[in-house]
């Protein structure tokens, strides 16, 4: 997953990386703050309550991506809103599967789209499974390169599709009753 902040789109480590940074200035900051009302004022009162805000405030802006970091490593499918923001034609309200799968099955040739998976690998690798049953005239390559070149438009860079002839499904599925 792609973690925002404010100069746009960076990896989670980077993320990471800042808000460790922004901790170790926050705590220099806060020591100086402290030992200031201290020394002038006998504030005894401001080490702690200084460390207080400092480790409220940490906690505060760790938690988006510690729960994006256990998103990342459960492999839990993305917001589908996350891969429609990358197709320039797609809504930017899309928020479930089904948007992605009545795009898919809008592609000339796909007479129906099944086992849909999407789910994020990495912070720049974003997986999709899926199965598509071809429509009784279909070309298989047509499909294929039409449903590829959608699903990376979207922002999909592993693509694992498998397309079956409605009569082989057919066949298949009389095939597997008969037992």
């Amino acid at each position: 997953m792609l973690y925002e902040c404010m100069w746009g789109w960076v990896c989670l480590c980077v993320a990471g990386v800042f808000l460790h940074v922004l901790a170790d200035t926050l705590g220099s900051v806060s020591v100086i703050i402290s030992s200031f009302l201290i020394e002038q004022f006998g504030w005894h009162l401001a080490d702690p309550l200084c460390s207080l805000l400092i480790s409220l405030m940490i906690a505060i802006s760790a938690w988006p991506l510690l729960r994006d970091t256990a998103d990342l490593l459960l492999l839990r499918s993305p917001q589908l809103a996350q891969v429609a923001q990358v197709d320039q034609t797609a809504s930017r309200t899309a928020a479930c599967s089904d948007s992605l799968r009545a795009s898919i099955a809008a592609v000339s040739g796909v007479g129906e789209v099944s086992l849909l998976h999407v789910w994020q690998h990495s912070s720049a690798v974003l997986c999709a499974n899926l199965q598509i049953r071809l429509a009784q005239q279909a070309n298989q390559q047509t499909v294929c390169a039409q449903v590829t070149q959608l699903l990376k438009r979207r922002g999909v860079t592993h693509i694992c599709l498998q397309l079956q002839r409605r009569e082989l499904r057919d066949l298949l599925d009389a095939t597997s009753s008969a037992f």
